[in-house]
């Protein structure tokens, strides 16, 4: 069985693009489409799909606002979060909120698959960008093994 994903952007470009993106991956298929934040929560409560990748910026609702929202409309469905934007609290937040993929725009061709595949298994993603941003500055006490 394919895995159903419902793509959630502003501009139809990106959702094309998206689409395109995921009819080469043979285990994926997209069942719809939205171009605003109440349509998307409309759409996933309908079709029920197992991935919904969104945009960070939605006109009509806050990411936070929407990934809630989705997590009540169609709960076994994993949220995965495009953003151009590489900040360490917005990102925690998304994760605070529901989501459990972050993917930075200039990257989703090469890791939205993988990030789509790791959800699905029950994991997370965080674009390596992200990763290296988000701890490279972290004052966590480095380790040390002794044997």
């Amino acid at each position: 069985m394919k895995i159903q994903t419902l793509i959630a952007d502003n501009r139809k470009i990106v959702r094309d693009g998206l689409r395109t993106l995921l009819a080469k991956e043979p285990d994926m298929e997209v069942i719809g489409e939205a171009e605003d934040g109440r349509t998307t929560v409309q759409r996933a409560g309908t079709l029920q799909p197992d991935v919904i990748i969104i945009n960070i910026t939605m006109p009509d609702m806050s990411v936070l606002v929407l990934i809630r929202a989705l997590r009540l409309t169609a709960p076994q469905a994993r949220v995965a979060v495009l953003s151009l934007y590489n900040d360490k609290q917005l990102v925690s937040g998304i994760f605070e909120a529901g989501a459990r993929a972050f993917l930075l725009k200039d990257n989703a061709c090469r890791e939205l698959a993988a990030a789509i595949r790791a959800t699905i298994t029950g994991g997370f993603y965080l674009s390596p960008k992200v990763a290296e941003t988000a701890f490279k500055d972290s004052d966590q006490p480095h380790c040390e093994l002794h044997a």
